[in-house]
């Protein structure tokens, strides 16, 4: 099955404002990007963005794709962009595993900080940044538009 697809699938079951294909597929043009997928077999897949993502058929025999996470890079940080457990992989600390795996990779990079949006009623997502050493350092008025809902930015400085 075909990354795009998959991870096009999972967005439309855990947002009401998910990315679409296009805008997925867009996403894989950039080599800045970085995806995690986490599989019901325990595999973490890591992709790095670039042209060779339009062309990658992962195998899905006997497993699914039970969460994953984007992350944008610059020079100096990082931006979660996405990250998502599917409903019923979820309260099994998935969600901290894929955290852990971003932290890793942007340590590696040598990069100095992550930053993120959340919206405002997600009180679990923002409990777990909090405890992986987010901080709240500003809003942003009516981010969200399905339902429209203001986002809470937060920041961690790696170590």
């Amino acid at each position: 099955m075909n990354l795009s697809k998959i991870l096009a699938d999972m967005e439309t079951e855990a947002f009401t404002d998910g990315w679409d294909l296009r805008v997925l597929e867009e996403s894989f043009r950039y080599e800045n990007y970085r995806y995690f997928v986490l599989y019901s077999d325990g595999e973490l897949g890591y992709y790095e963005g670039g042209d060779h993502l339009w062309f990658l058929d992962v195998n899905m025999e006997n497993r699914e794709a039970s969460g994953y996470a984007i992350i944008s890079c610059t020079p100096f940080d990082a931006d979660l962009e996405r990250i998502a457990v599917m409903p019923k992989y979820r309260k099994k600390g998935y969600a901290s595993l894929l955290m852990e795996k971003i932290f890793q990779q942007v340590k590696e990079e040598k990069l100095e900080s992550i930053m993120l949006e959340v919206r405002r009623s997600n009180e679990g997502a923002i409990n777990l940044y909090k405890n992986k050493g987010f901080e709240s350092i500003a809003e942003r008025k009516d981010y969200y538009k399905n339902p429209v809902e203001d986002a809470i930015i937060m920041k961690k400085m790696m170590d």
